[in-house]
């Protein structure tokens, strides 16, 4: 409940939407808006699946004792996870733009 708020209120997945999208899309096609509801409808579902998971693993933690202590290591797992991907990607993509 918390991640579908946080995401249908977030301006920044309405931005990402509307500027990224639209470079994949022809506005002259006839199935333009066709096209467009597709691609936020599996962007959206994806993050379902994403938030779900993430869910999952922490209902998983909070079951044993200590379950505070589990949750924060998840929330600082995940978080490396992500600034470790990040800083992949980073190092990846700055051989193309030198």
């Amino acid at each position: 409940r918390q991640e579908f708020l946080v995401a249908i209120s977030n301006p920044k997945a309405i931005l990402f939407a509307t500027a990224f999208y639209m470079q994949f899309l022809s506005p002259a096609s006839p199935q333009y808006a066709i096209r467009y509801a597709q691609m936020v409808a599996v962007s959206l579902s994806l993050e379902a699946v994403a938030g779900l998971i993430y869910c999952g693993a922490g209902a998983l933690v909070k079951i044993g004792p200590g379950s505070r202590r589990s949750l924060l290591w998840l929330s600082r797992g995940c978080g490396v996870l992500l600034s470790g991907i990040g800083m992949l990607l980073a190092v990846e993509g700055a051989g193309e733009f030198i």
